[in-house]
């Protein structure tokens, strides 16, 4: 058995900072390796020892059960049996987790870190029935700062020659991913106090749990929703492998008798209802709309259609938990309608949408961005319901993962109505109606729910006439700003010039418009953009700058992969707008244009 450099580079950094950077691949592989769901700490200790021997340590370790306990056993004497003064090696023993484990096995790898020299080794064990490892966890490798800050990839050959090992994919991989990016870290500061993921629950517990409702409700989920299936169902299905872990926990801490019940507001398609139902709990469902696949599920639910007025009058007592998973407006209220329903009652906050309680969420300051400002505007909210803040970051594919727990609080029982006062105080402060508003019950009257049926924002529902006008109105300032001239033929066969203008940008045009067609604009998505976007027929925009569309040069594009394919020959139904409104007709001739 020998060591071969496998790969070498110069590192502009300290001790420290490469401590620090090979930290982050030990607490989290599955940033670089995909394969790995995550990786779980089951022992580590510091020892005076001698250089590891990998050969000898193999030797006393591998082949054995696949136990934690005989492996800590084997590694304590191990290192006991190997002391010396003069090198103090932290030794970890980690579970390695993998995401699909009806393809990969747990493996578990011994970690040996020396943090006076630099230096981080890694090898797994070998158990008696291991197979289907994920590579390249297979592999024995050493990393290391040395002199002249060269920074050096060290590889153990085994039983292989070093031409047959050089050529193994897993070597390419440490060379080529995790080599760089260790450097990579180590050069730039990881962020010391990021937030970390899956606090309240356990990792190996939450992935083998993940992966269970997602082989066992996954494939015969029948998506009929426009959204996208690969995100929704993923993401409820993880938000109730969290859930689970949590109310198992807790029914186990608190002695309870039974499953916990849960109420979810805005619960949408109604995932996660089914899930925890199906799971044994009893909930219930409520939206402002139903949605088509309420009427798929292969199992009767509570899901009901009904518009929620959080006031201090709407409590549910008969339920354990309040769910807001991206419930929109009733954010803020979620642990409002939670602290005043019972002191048992716990809540499960997932925020996306920004609103306060009767309005959106304006931010006081501009230092941090709106989801922050938000946040913390919610822990606020949280604080002053008398909860004691438990904050996570959950693994979904999602950019806001940050969700709140409330299970605990932080007075007694016996203060609940000083408590219910402080909140409806807090809520008439919020209230944009502040000076009306004297209970919560009154601040109620502010509190709008959304609409039932979703407004149409695109553009296409304004008044006709008004958008011919804005229509016509930028036409003809692009006409008429560029004598840019195209010459083609006519059906005849004569030369003919078309005027094809000349192009602004979308903010150019937008100050032609004036203040009261802007502000009609300005309430649909998108503005002045969507209703140019609306008329490509007749408007062209590229890199910010619009144009009158030409025909003759239209930039092609390749068809969406969703789209079907339109046929050749189709049926000319509309007539042709350059044709009625251009001062030179269409460019086209009849039989080129698809339009009448």
């Amino acid at each position: 058995m020998a060591w071969i450099l496998c790969s070498k580079d110069i590192i502009s950094t300290g001790l420290d900072e490469f401590l620090l950077g090979v930290d982050v691949w030990i607490e989290k592989p599955y940033i670089i390796n995909r394969r790995l769901s995550c990786s779980c700490l089951t022992w580590q200790s510091t020892f005076h020892t001698k250089p590891v021997d990998i050969q000898q340590l193999k030797d006393h370790i591998n082949n054995k059960p696949q136990k934690e306990d005989l492996y800590i056993q084997l590694l304590t004497e191990y290192f006991e049996n190997n002391t010396e003064d003069n090198l103090e090696i932290d030794i970890q023993l980690r579970k390695l987790i993998p995401k699909q484990t009806d393809r990969h096995s747990n493996i578990y790898i011994i970690i040996c870190i020396d943090r006076s020299n630099g230096s981080i080794l890694s090898f797994p064990i070998e158990g008696e029935n291991e197979n289907h490892i994920i590579p390249p966890q297979t592999v024995k490798w050493s990393i290391e700062i040395g002199n002249e800050n060269h920074f050096c990839l060290w590889v153990d050959t085994g039983s292989e020659s070093e031409e047959i090992l050089l050529q193994h994919p897993s070597i390419n991989w440490l060379k080529l991913t995790l080599f760089p990016r260790v450097k990579t870290w180590c050069e730039n500061k990881p962020l010391i106090n990021s937030m970390p993921t899956l606090k309240y629950v356990s990792a190996d517990r939450y992935s083998a749990l993940y992966t269970e409702l997602k082989q066992k409700y996954g494939p015969d989920l029948n998506w009929t929703e426009r959204s996208d299936p690969k995100k929704y169902v993923y993401e409820d299905i993880a938000i109730a492998a969290y859930l689970l872990i949590i109310w198992e926990d807790e029914k186990e801490e608190k002695k309870l008798e039974s499953k916990q019940s849960f109420i979810d507001f805005g619960c949408g398609n109604g995932l996660l209802v089914y899930l925890l139902t199906k799971e044994g709990h009893t909930g219930l469902g409520i939206d402002l709309r139903k949605r088509k696949i309420w009427d798929i599920y292969d199992c009767p639910l509570q899901l009901e259609v009904t518009a929620v007025d959080p006031t201090a009058n709407t409590i549910y007592p008969n339920y354990d938990w309040f769910i807001g998973n991206h419930s929109d407006e009733l954010t803020p209220w979620i642990p409002v309608m939670a602290a005043k329903t019972s002191y048992k009652t716990n809540f499960f906050l997932l925020p996306c949408c920004f609103h306060d309680f009767d309005r959106k969420f304006q931010r006081t300051t501009s230092s941090k961005c709106q989801y922050s400002s938000y946040l913390e505007y919610v822990e606020e909210v949280i604080d002053v319901c008398g909860f004691k803040k438990q904050k996570d970051r959950l693994r979904i594919p999602s950019t806001k993962r940050i969700c709140y727990l409330g299970m605990n609080r932080n007075y007694e029982e016996s203060e609940m109505a000083v408590v219910n006062e402080r909140i409806d105080a807090f809520i008439k402060s919020r209230s944009s109606k502040r000076c009306e508003v004297t209970s919560v019950e009154d601040s109620s009257v502010n509190f709008v729910p959304r609409c039932a049926v979703e407004p149409v924002l695109n553009c296409t529902q304004l008044d006709r006439n008004f958008i011919n006008e804005v229509v016509h109105l930028l036409f003809n300032h692009l006409l008429n700003c560029d004598e840019n001239l195209v010459v083609t033929s006519n059906e005849d066969g004569n030369t003919k010039f078309w005027r094809a203008g000349g192009e602004r940008s979308v903010l150019d045009l937008a100050l032609l418009l004036g203040k009261t067609k802007l502000f009609e604009l300005k309430s649909q998505c998108g503005g002045l953009q969507t209703l140019i976007r609306n008329h490509s027929h007749i408007f062209q925009v590229l890199s910010g700058s619009v144009s009158i569309r030409n025909y003759t040069q239209s930039v092609t594009r390749p068809p969406n992969k969703k789209q079907k394919l339109v046929k050749q020959s189709t049926i000319k139904r509309r007539p042709c707008w350059f044709l009625e409104n251009h001062p030179d007709g269409c460019i086209l001739t009849s039989e080129m244009c698809s339009f009448k």
